[in-house]
C-alpha cells in the first residue's frame, strides 16, 4: 500500500468489499470507482517477545463512489 500510495504510476482503481456471514458466506459486496489510499498508519514492532504477534494498519481510503449489492437477494 505504501508503494501504491508514493508511486508515479495511477493511483486510482476499483475494489470490492465482500461481507462475510458467521458461516464464511459471502453476504454483501461494496463496489468502489476510483478508489486510492490516503493516510496510512505506523506500524509497530517489538523484537522482546516470544509470542507471535500479528501486524494490524489501519489505511484510509477516498473513493468517487459506490455501489452496494446484496448478494443473497440479488
Amino acid at each position: 500500500v505504501f508503494k501504491w500510495m508514493v508511486g508515479d504510476q495511477n493511483k486510482y482503481t476499483s475494489a470490492v468489499l465482500t461481507i462475510l456471514s458467521s458461516s464464511m458466506n459471502p453476504t454483501m459486496e461494496f463496489h468502489f470507482k476510483d478508489i486510492f489510499p490516503t493516510t496510512l498508519s505506523e506500524i509497530s514492532f517489538d523484537s522482546t517477545t516470544t509470542d507471535p504477534i500479528y501486524q494490524v494498519a489501519t489505511i484510509t481510503f477516498n473513493y468517487t463512489e459506490y455501489i452496494i449489492k446484496n448478494i443473497l437477494n440479488n
